[in-house]
């Protein structure tokens, strides 16, 4: 059965202040560099927290969450170290669970808006009972009480806080400081995100008196007529937990979280390892467009794009090495296909109309990368097949490693060497003997 409570009148029911915005969303710290891959290659990784960022939050991340939605704030342990590490244990005590926001207040002419809101003090169960205390902590203001902050409650003695905190829903920077009461209230932490947006509508509910330290008491749903105020009336705070600012594995709850999609996925395909490591398998030739995208706990998104250009693990080239000065005829290319004379001569093509078949081929199996290509019944040349790692090193051309084939009865010959990861060249030399 619920638990009722006497319902002892309407005090006020306004709105909450305008909602301002917040530069602690997500942002595109760098634009990642377009990545050549070769088809088959091993996966590639990319760490996306250093492609995102938050700007300016380095310190420890509590997540409220309440029935009207999630928001984080940011614990300010510089600012007042000791209210933080109260805070933090009662958190890992589980002292927040299952509490309610018992308290809103107006320090100003209703216009203006609510100036707190006040919570962990009590929890929802019978009789609405205190939250247990800790010892007090001693005050350490340090920084204004503006709008977006947290701060401790307290009694008169400004060394009497305890489990009670407040959301600045205004700026209250004079009025809660030391120029007004001598001592000020200890801000230890501010909400970051557009986490305002969940605090202005918990503060911005109808507020009501039932009473005892209930007397300005946000409630939701109430309808007309009633008389009692019922559990399910009162705003919970479900729990408040840490939270990283960005994950460390898949599913785990952060400040953001990120996704990715490929538009051609059988390009190359991308999934997210650890939360946060982007990893690109390149699966087939041509290009994709990766899009980044970065989303915080309140819906707020970054975006960016990531271009992936997917060749192949090997090419191959012609090349008419060692041509003497007095042949160099036979490097004319009347066709122009791109074959010169002395290729398509070794190779039994026509030099008069451009080639579309009969060229040389690789492929990789077995473990080995393998080159086919098929000689002219022709005299006087002699042909090699060369490989490199760099393109951009002519001098890296080399025969090392390759295992150089024979015809077979129909002039096929493979020449083979070992491959595991690319890129790797190959190229057919044919040379003129002296």
């Amino acid at each position: 059965m619920k638990r009722t409570l006497p319902l002892c009148g309407l005090v006020l029911a306004l709105v909450g202040g305008s909602l301002h915005a917040q530069s602690t969303v997500p942002t595109v710290a760098t634009t990642p560099a377009a990545l050549n891959l070769a088809v088959g290659a091993t996966s590639n990784s990319l760490d996306l927290t250093t492609v995102f960022s938050v700007p300016g939050v380095t310190g420890q991340i509590a997540q409220f969450n309440t029935s009207f939605g999630l928001f984080n704030v940011e614990l300010l342990a510089a600012a007042a170290p000791n209210h933080v590490t109260n805070f933090i244990a009662y958190t890992n005590a589980g002292s927040y669970a299952n509490t309610f926001f018992h308290r809103v207040a107006y320090f100003e002419a209703s216009p203006a808006g609510p100036s707190i809101l006040q919570g962990g003090g009590y929890s929802i169960a019978s009789g609405l009972p205190a939250v247990t205390k800790r010892p007090s902590v001693n005050l350490e203001y340090s920084l204004p009480n503006a709008r977006g902050t947290l701060a401790a409650a307290r009694t008169t003695d400004p060394n009497s806080a305890t489990s009670e905190w407040f959301f600045n829903t205004r700026d209250n920077s004079t009025i809660l400081g030391p120029l007004n009461d001598g001592f000020g209230y200890s801000v230890f932490a501010r909400v970051i995100g557009t986490g305002m947006s969940v605090v202005d509508t918990i503060a911005g509910l109808p507020l009501y008196n039932i009473g005892g330290a209930f007397t300005s008491l946000p409630l939701r749903d109430i309808a007309a007529g009633q008389t009692q105020v019922f559990f399910a009336n009162l705003v919970p705070l479900n729990t408040v937990t840490p939270i990283p600012l960005f994950p460390s594995a898949n599913g785990q709850a952060a400040v953001v979280s990120f996704t990715v999609s490929s538009s051609l996925p059988a390009v190359a395909s991308a999934t997210l390892l650890n939360g946060r490591t982007l990893s690109i398998a390149p699966l087939a030739l041509g290009s994709t467009t990766l899009t980044l995208t970065a989303t915080d706990t309140n819906g707020n998104t970054a975006q960016t794009t990531l271009s992936v250009t997917v060749a192949s693990a090997f090419t191959t080239s012609l090349a008419n090495a060692g041509v003497p000065a007095n042949k160099r005829a036979a490097t004319d290319d009347p066709d122009a296909d791109g074959i010169v004379n002395l290729l398509e001569y070794a190779l039994g093509l026509s030099p008069t109309t451009p080639s579309t078949t009969g060229l040389p081929a690789a492929q990789v199996a077995a473990g080995n990368l393998t080159f086919t290509y098929k000689r002219a019944v022709a005299t006087g040349l002699t042909y090699v097949v060369q490989t490199t790692t760099d393109l951009t090193t002519p001098a890296s051309w080399t025969t090392t490693g390759v295992t150089q084939g024979t015809p077979d009865v129909n002039g096929n010959t493979t020449a083979t060497i070992p491959y595991s990861t690319g890129p790797r060249f190959l190229r057919l030399s044919v040379a003129l003997n002296p």
